[in-house]
């Protein structure tokens, strides 16, 4: 016969899996949820690890790099009420010009009055080519 056979169901969701991770833009390329007291990951994709340089600040280690300095981040925290009262807080991208590497970037989470503040709850999420 001339048409191709039918894949095994197994061999198809691995084809396809294959096939999404394999450089498909708009898929995130690195993730991390982390508890930003410690740097400890609670979950995370293509994160080595996350080391506290300081109250608030972190830097964030691929463990395959990405393929540029182009990526783009995404972040977000939560308060605890219980310790942290209810202020708002901002996540942000640290950059004096070096902080950026194809292995890691660093992020620096703050209070409304700018403080550098630890919350429970800190994720990261990359977006590459």
């Amino acid at each position: 016969s001339f048409l191709p056979s039918v894949p095994a169901r197994g061999e198809l969701l691995t084809l396809m899996v294959i096939a999404i991770v394999g450089g498909s833009k708009g898929l995130a390329k690195a993730w991390v949820n982390f508890d930003g007291d410690d740097g400890t990951i609670r979950d995370s994709l293509n994160v080595s690890s996350v080391t506290r340089e300081g109250a608030g600040r972190y830097t964030i280690n691929f463990t395959t790099p990405m393929p540029d300095t182009n990526y783009v981040t995404a972040f977000s925290c939560v308060s605890s009420t219980a310790t942290s009262g209810s202020t708002n807080s901002t996540v942000q991208e640290v950059n004096n010009g070096d902080e950026r590497t194809v292995s890691s970037f660093q992020i620096r989470v703050s209070t409304g009055n700018g403080a550098n503040v630890d919350k429970p709850l800190v994720c990261a999420t990359v977006f590459s080519s």
